[in-house]
């Protein structure tokens, strides 16, 4: 498997049953020292009971085939409102740092 599952893509085990993957997860170094072919671990969940079951990348890509993508965000889907609607647009964070103002009592006199 040259490509990393993502979430929320379906796979369909040998023996029929479906899977939904949750994540994708390195392994402890310690894992990764004595057997480098298990470098990710899949997280998924059954599609029938929703429990969840954790499997190296390499046996996951021998047993599951890829049957859907990941379902596309709604958020991402083009949204039209009705012009009565507002909409508050996001607000954005940033770091304006202001101007130290070197006083007496200042750190830097001190060095």
């Amino acid at each position: 498997m040259t490509k990393l599952p993502q979430y929320g893509e379906r796979y369909c085990h040998q023996s029929g049953w479906t899977v939904r993957i949750v994540n994708v997860k390195l392994t402890s170094a310690q894992t990764q020292l004595l057997n480098p072919e298990f470098t990710y671990e899949v997280v998924f969940s059954y599609d029938s009971s929703l429990k969840y079951s954790v499997m190296p990348l390499t046996w996951f890509a021998e047993v599951y085939n890829k049957i859907a993508d990941a379902p596309v965000p709604k958020v991402a889907q083009n949204l039209t409102l009705p012009p009565c609607v507002n909409t508050i647009p996001r607000r954005t964070y940033y770091s304006a740092r202001r101007p130290v103002e070197i006083t007496e009592e200042h750190y830097s006199n001190f060095l």
